[in-house]
């Protein structure tokens, strides 16, 4: 049994931090911060973040053509595919980050 204590939340309480400032999204973000740590809700925000900012529409607007262009545009090569990451040799993000952040849309996607 874990020893670690909770602090006691309220809705509305979310840090000014990791708000994004669209009230469904901070909702969510409310959500993920009730039930996980605060580095989950850091890494949850900080790519929410960077799909709305890619994107650009508001949530109920978002498509599975714009999650899938998103991805795409994150396999893309970074600073004109002159950077490489040396553990593989490829340019972009890495698979790993590409499924993270692949995860965190498509898992809150159903909330609008």
């Amino acid at each position: 049994m874990s020893t670690r204590k909770r602090s006691l939340h309220c809705v509305g309480d979310l840090d000014p931090a990791v708000r994004l400032g669209h009230p469904v999204v901070d909702r969510y973000l409310e959500f993920v911060e009730a039930r996980a740590r605060r580095n989950t809700l850091l890494a949850t925000a900080s790519d929410l973040r960077v799909f709305f900012t890619e994107v650009d529409k508001e949530p109920s607007d978002v498509s599975v053509t714009d999650v899938l262009a998103f991805i795409t545009a994150q396999r893309s090569p970074l600073f004109d595919g002159k950077v490489i990451r040396l553990s593989d040799g490829e340019t972009g993000l890495s698979a790993r980050t590409i499924q993270r952040r692949l995860s965190i849309v498509s898992g809150s996607s159903p909330i609008w």
